[in-house]
């Protein structure tokens, strides 16, 4: 957007450069080529400092990319509690403020990171999981996308994960069967070496 198509047209001319035609450069079938070929010729009888104005936006828009994403990742690691295969445990207080550009690149950041071989994440999806998170409701679970949970735990963290078996390595639980109810030994043991001992 800096640099018109006229000047590097001169500058090989200049330099007896002979750049590469592709032919496919002027295929309207492509969005890309209608863009330039027919939209923004009919933009620049309107103004014909389309060109520039775009490229002074894309410079701003730039600087503002780069302060959303610093901004982001600073609320990453003060909010991110644990990390481990399949899941993201966050502080859901470090979300109560957040401002909702921040916390939707968060959530996108959230979602490359359990699924980076997955599509972009569309906006109404992301903003799916913004409200869930900070909105009041009376479920405390989301099912996402590309099967990512949300959780709300205690009202004091927020879990995405996508392998609901990992919750039990985090916090102890007993298997029991529902018709002997739960066990009162003087030792109980639980998963990953928890245990609960009376005396």
């Amino acid at each position: 957007l800096q640099t018109p198509r006229s000047v590097i047209e001169r500058y090989c001319s200049e330099h007896d450069l002979n750049p590469v035609f592709d032919e496919s450069n002027e295929d309207k079938a492509y969005l890309r080529n209608r863009i330039r070929l027919e939209l923004i010729p009919y933009l620049e009888t309107c103004n014909p400092q389309i060109l520039s104005s775009l490229a002074k936006m894309a410079g701003i828009l730039e600087s503002d990319e780069e302060y959303i994403n610093d901004s982001m990742f600073h609320l990453w690691r003060e909010a991110l509690l644990e990390q481990g295969t399949g899941y993201l445990i966050f502080s859901s207080n470090a979300f109560k403020e957040c401002h909702p550009a921040l916390l939707r690149r968060l959530l996108r950041n959230v979602f490359t990171t359990l699924r980076p071989e997955a599509r972009d994440l569309d906006f109404s999806s992301v903003e799916q999981a913004r409200h869930f998170i900070s909105e009041p409701s009376n479920h405390n679970e989301l099912n996402w996308c590309s099967e990512i949970m949300i959780f709300k735990y205690l009202k004091t963290k927020i879990i995405f994960h996508i392998n609901p078996d990992f919750l039990e390595d985090l916090w102890p639980q007993i298997s029991i069967n529902d018709s002997e109810g739960i066990p009162l030994l003087e030792h109980n043991a639980l998963n990953n070496h928890w245990e609960i001992r009376f005396e």
